[in-house]
C-alpha cells in the first residue's frame, strides 16, 4: 500500500515537470548589433542591451511565482588588453518590474584581435534591495546565465600603410610579368621531361613547411 502511494505521488510530480503548458523560465538577452567587428584600435562603440523576460510558453515571466525577479549583472571583457569597457548604463541589480530593459554600454579598441564582451545575469536570492548592504551576497547567488557578443579590433586606416602596400602589390606584378616572359615552351618541355626536381621542391613548401609549422604550434601549446 505504501510502495503504491510512493509510486502515485512520484508519478504526479513527474508529470506536472513534464506538462506542456509548464513554462521554461530562461530569461533573454539581445545585443544591437548582434556581432561587433571592425573597431578600431582607440575607437570607442555604443552596444544597445535589451532583456526580456518571456518563456517558451510566450507568458511573461513577471506573472510567474516561480522565477525570480532580481538579477545581478555582471559585463565585463573576455580580454582587456584587446577590448575594455569605458562605459555602461546597465545597473549592478535589475528587478524584472522595473521599466526600461533597454540599456547601453561603450567599447573601446585596445588592440588587434577577436575577444568576446561577456553579460552574466545571476538570480539574486535575496534582491536588489541588499546589494550595498551584503558584498558576498553575489557569491551566494542562485544560477546564472551568459551571453557574449563577438567582438574584433582592427588597425586605424592610414595613409601610408596603403601606400606601401600599393606600391608592394605593383612590384610583385611586375616581377611576377617579368618571370613568365622568360619562358619559353623548351624550357617547360625539359622541366616536364625531369618533374623530379620541381615536384620535390612543390612538395617542401606547399606540405612540408606548413606541416612542420602545424607540430612546431601544437609542441608549443604543450610545453
Amino acid at each position: 500500500m505504501i510502495f503504491q502511494i510512493l509510486s502515485y505521488l512520484v508519478y504526479m510530480v513527474h508529470a506536472e515537470l513534464n506538462t506542456p503548458g509548464s513554462p521554461d523560465l530562461v530569461p533573454r538577452v539581445d545585443f544591437y548589433p548582434a556581432e561587433l567587428l571592425g573597431v578600431e584600435e582607440y575607437e570607442d562603440r555604443d552596444v544597445f542591451v535589451e532583456f526580456s523576460w518571456r518563456n517558451t510558453t510566450n507568458r511573461t515571466l513577471i506573472e510567474s511565482s516561480q522565477f525570480s525577479r532580481d538579477f545581478y549583472v555582471t559585463l565585463f571583457s573576455e580580454d582587456t588588453s584587446l577590448l575594455e569597457i569605458a562605459n555602461s548604463s546597465i545597473p549592478e541589480c535589475i528587478h524584472i518590474g522595473d521599466e526600461p530593459h533597454n540599456f547601453s554600454f561603450t567599447v573601446r579598441g585596445v588592440f588587434l584581435g577577436y575577444t568576446n564582451v561577456k553579460l552574466v545575469l545571476k538570480r539574486a536570492v535575496k534582491g536588489c534591495e541588499i546589494i550595498n548592504g551584503d558584498e558576498s551576497v553575489f557569491e551566494r547567488g542562485g544560477k546564472s546565465w551568459t551571453y557574449e557578443l563577438l567582438t574584433s579590433v582592427i588597425r586605424q586606416p592610414s595613409i601610408l600603410i596603403n601606400g606601401v602596400t600599393i606600391i608592394f602589390a605593383i612590384l610583385v606584378a611586375i616581377n611576377f610579368i617579368n618571370m613568365g616572359v622568360q619562358l619559353d615552351l623548351d624550357c617547360i618541355k625539359s622541366v616536364l621531361r625531369k618533374p623530379i626536381g620541381p615536384a620535390i621542391g612543390f612538395f617542401c613548401q606547399f606540405l612540408f613547411m606548413p606541416l612542420v609549422n602545424i607540430i612546431s604550434f601544437h609542441i608549443h601549446l604543450l610545453f
